[in-house]
């Protein structure tokens, strides 16, 4: 095993049992997203458009993906987005054929964004937003695994990414009918991981089972309580900084608002992001050997988020009918080998022996770089589709049809995890989506939005629990966003 994982180190034989981690290579990205480890949308309006959101939607979710379309924004407003998001896993091999836990995750987004009122004409221009997002955020949970190692026990990972974003856009051409905005939104985020594999086995070595094995457990306190569990504790964790910057132009057209043109394009960039995880507990079962439940400090280093490159378009063949495309690349190659590490052994015995006081498990992701396509409709003003009235003739009544809008979308990402590093636990291998919504305007001040994704079951053959195996995933995302217009 240690050759072919290129394992340096040597010792108590058991310790290699460790290094068999390596086949869960992608349990640190088993984050609940379908757009590699991203979320496909920051909003219920962007979500309904399957995800094409970086030169269409009037919200605050710019500031999570083109800050300069922050622009759009009508006013000022503040968005509360919850989400639910639900995986489906279900795993297949030689010795087993299980469904994982497949529990649900409650992630949420909270922003504000406004233009800067002032008689300067220079500051009137700029629009600025804050906001909290949940980058990514949900696991795998297996319980009843049959082992290789003749034991029945459980495996499952978690990981979250929340980003603390400030942003800012600014109109360089700003007159009636044109408009060219940049825009640029630093942030800091935390994220947090926990990982269990099989941590009642533990096996002695024997000349069947040379190496031995020794289950593992890091702290999953942080993903309890729907994924919203207390942060920091005993989960390895970090935080980052990264940025996003962006242009967005904009042809307004006639008799179109600034905030609902004729024609838009834009392109955002996103940094890469490294996150060397601290602070962690990590318990390894040396029971076979005489030790018992041995704790670590846990770190984990070599895992990035990575740079992404977004293009979007956006037009509106009639006022009352949007159009929006996206295209995105994640450089997701970028991932290569995440190295865990366990260090200041609690157990005297392992302190003192050189191959127990100091663990190093080696994970090579080997990924691919993904490309995302988006493709979104969204249709309002139906009076004015259908010839009856403008959509500027307001109304009191408490339904009035043109403050209802109807989304539709199609959200394609290929596959970035090859099968000779995928597991159970770091399922990310959906690829087609559909996703639809609904928007309603209550009034001069609040709105609200629905909408769905459904993500297809892809099946994929996998590394398995230590023995080849098929792994399927699908799932489905329901979002809903109210949002304070003033």
């Amino acid at each position: 095993m240690c050759p072919l994982l290129t394992c340096r180190w040597v010792g108590t034989p058991l310790i290699a049992g460790v290094v068999l981690l390596s086949s869960f290579i992608p349990f640190l990205s088993a984050v609940h997203a379908s757009n590699g480890t991203n979320l496909p949308a920051y909003s219920a309006a962007a979500l309904g458009q399957g995800g094409a959101d970086l030169v269409s939607v009037n919200d605050t979710s710019p500031l999570n993906n083109n800050p300069a379309a922050l622009s759009l924004i009508p006013g000022n407003r503040v968005d509360l987005t919850l989400m639910w998001i639900q995986p489906f896993y279900h795993y297949s091999d030689a010795l087993n054929d299980l469904d994982a836990q497949n529990d649900g995750y409650l992630p949420a987004n909270l922003a504000y964004g406004g233009h800067l009122t002032s008689t300067n004409e220079y500051l009137r221009r700029v629009t600025i937003g804050l906001g909290m997002f949940s980058q990514g955020g949900f696991g795998s949970n297996y319980q009843g695994v049959r082992t290789v190692f003749g034991t029945t026990d459980s495996a499952s990972s978690f990981l979250r990414y929340l980003k603390f974003v400030f942003g800012a856009s600014y109109n360089v051409v700003d007159d009636s009918k044109h408009k060219f905005t940049i825009g640029v939104a630093p942030n800091f985020g935390y994220s947090d991981l926990s990982l269990s594999l099989f941590p009642g086995t533990s096996v002695a070595p024997s000349p069947g089972l040379p190496a031995g094995f020794a289950g593992v457990s890091i702290s999953d306190s942080c993903a309890r309580n729907l994924g919203i569990g207390t942060p920091f504790g005993s989960c390895p964790h970090d935080w980052v900084a990264g940025v996003k910057a962006g242009f967005m132009y904009a042809f307004i057209g006639e008799n179109q608002k600034v905030t609902r043109p004729k024609a838009a394009f834009g392109a955002s960039y996103t940094s890469q992001v490294d996150f060397n995880y601290t602070g962690g507990r990590m318990d390894v079962n040396f029971s076979s050997i005489g030790l018992g439940r041995v704790t670590y400090d846990a770190s984990v280093e070599g895992f990035k988020w990575p740079q992404q490159v977004d293009v979007g378009f956006a037009y509106r063949p009639v006022n009352s009918i949007l159009l929006a495309l996206d295209v995105s690349w994640i450089q997701w190659s970028a991932l290569r080998t995440v190295t865990v590490r366990g260090t200041n052994p609690s157990n005297s015995v392992a302190a003192s022996t050189p191959a127990l006081s100091n663990l190093a498990i080696p994970f090579v992701f080997n990924w691919k770089d993904q490309a995302v396509v988006a493709f979104g409709i969204a249709v309002d003003c139906w009076d004015e589709l259908f010839e009856n009235r403008s959509c500027d003739e307001h109304t009191e009544k408490w339904f009035n049809v043109n403050k209802l809008t109807v989304r539709a979308g199609y959200n394609y990402s290929n596959n970035p995890v090859p099968s000779q590093t995928l597991s159970p636990l770091g399922a990310v291998i959906i690829e087609h989506h559909v996703t639809g919504g609904l928007g309603y305007r209550f009034g001069e001040h609040w709105s609200a939005d629905l909408s769905g994704l459904y993500g297809f079951k892809n099946t994929q053959s996998t590394t398995g629990f230590f023995t080849p195996g098929l792994q399927s995933t699908a799932g489905y995302f329901l979002y809903g966003t109210l949002s304070w217009l003033f």
